[in-house]
């Protein structure tokens, strides 16, 4: 192999190396957790919220359900190893007053939908399946504004399934 044609392979690898460390270090600073949050751990599973927003686990006969509080936010979630938690699946279709986002992560695949404007009806919910059983997570809101979506959504990536392992 001549000296140009290394030169030029050795070009292409760094440039890929210097495009993938570029997206690797935004992605990271983009979805990082605001100082003044706090992590809240559940039996099921951790998430990072604002910290005026409050815990409290509910009843539930067969999943694990609770839900986080404050002054303008009213969360509520619902974890089973039965596949009972609400899929979102009535959103799908909506595409006129929802985004609805799908990637995976380990073995889960998740649903993100995201309401377009701030109609009071309109939801705000992420959900979770493991691919490879039975149990799913769901965590939704309604009634907010487009400040408080965007909290949310910080939360809803922060999510780490820990009931499941």
């Amino acid at each position: 192999m001549n000296s140009t044609v290394q030169k030029s392979i050795l070009r292409y690898i760094l440039l890929l190396f210097g495009i993938c460390f570029f997206h690797t270090s935004f992605s990271q600073k983009k979805n990082q957790i605001p100082k003044d949050w706090k992590l809240i751990k559940t039996i099921g599973f951790e998430i990072s919220v604002p910290s005026d927003w409050k815990y409290n686990r509910l009843i539930g006969r067969d999943s694990f359900v609770g839900e986080f509080i404050s002054n303008d936010v009213h969360l509520k979630f619902d974890m089973s190893t039965l596949g009972y938690a609400n899929n979102l699946l009535d959103y799908d279709s909506d595409s006129k007053n929802y985004t609805i986002k799908h990637d995976t992560i380990d073995v889960y695949a998740r649903k993100l939908v995201i309401p377009k404007n701030a109609n009071p009806d309109n939801l705000i919910g992420l959900y979770m399946t493991n691919i490879n059983s039975n149990f799913d997570f769901n965590i939704c809101a309604d009634n907010l504004n487009s400040q408080l979506t965007e909290q949310i959504i910080m939360a809803f990536k922060s999510v780490k399934i820990t009931m499941d392992k």
